[in-house]
């Protein structure tokens, strides 16, 4: 009787889905990782952007300067109360 030879076909089969395998489980590692360290080191805020100045406000910043008198203040803040 001779050497039964019927399993042999599988043996390469078997290392490269073991190897496959493996370089999955590599990859889930160090994906975990990656997303480990991304969720744990603080993010950098976001660049400041101040609102837009409120008209109203703008007018009586003018006024407290003097660059405008109270008749002109009046006058706009009139116009800029009836605009809204």
């Amino acid at each position: 009787m001779g050497y039964d030879d019927s399993w042999s076909h599988m043996d390469g089969g078997w290392m490269v889905a073991g190897g496959l395998i493996w370089i999955a489980l590599l990859v889930l590692i160090v994906v975990g990782i990656l997303v480990a360290v991304r969720a744990w080191v603080p993010r950098a805020a976001p660049p400041y952007s101040p609102r837009a100045p409120d008209p109203l406000d703008a007018l009586d910043e003018r006024l407290a300067r003097g660059a405008i008198d109270v008749d002109e203040y009046d006058r706009v803040r009139e116009r800029l109360v009836r605009g809204r």
